[in-house]
């Protein structure tokens, strides 16, 4: 997951900016960045509810919280989490 931000990362800034990457067949994800500091990563897959909750638990634990400091808000539903947050 930390490669999502890597990305990310090094992606240049224009209003309402979209990438989308393919991962082995398992998810794919979708990043949006709005007025320059408001990003979206959406990730989908194909593997039901259960995990979109594992995602949503690993990657606002594991990556946003532990490594990155911040809380984003996160909505999923059984094929997609979406994680919305505001770099400082």
């Amino acid at each position: 997951m930390i490669a999502i931000f890597h990305y990310f990362s090094s992606c240049s800034y224009s209003p309402k900016a979209t990438h989308q990457t393919y991962h082995g067949g398992m998810f794919e994800y979708e990043l949006r960045i709005e007025q320059e500091r408001n990003y979206i990563i959406t990730i989908h897959h194909k593997f039901g509810e259960k995990w979109s909750y594992w995602l949503k638990e690993s990657i606002s634990i594991g990556l946003f919280k532990n490594i990155l400091g911040i809380s984003p808000r996160i909505n999923l539903s059984k094929s997609s989490v979406v994680f919305s947050f505001i770099v400082p």
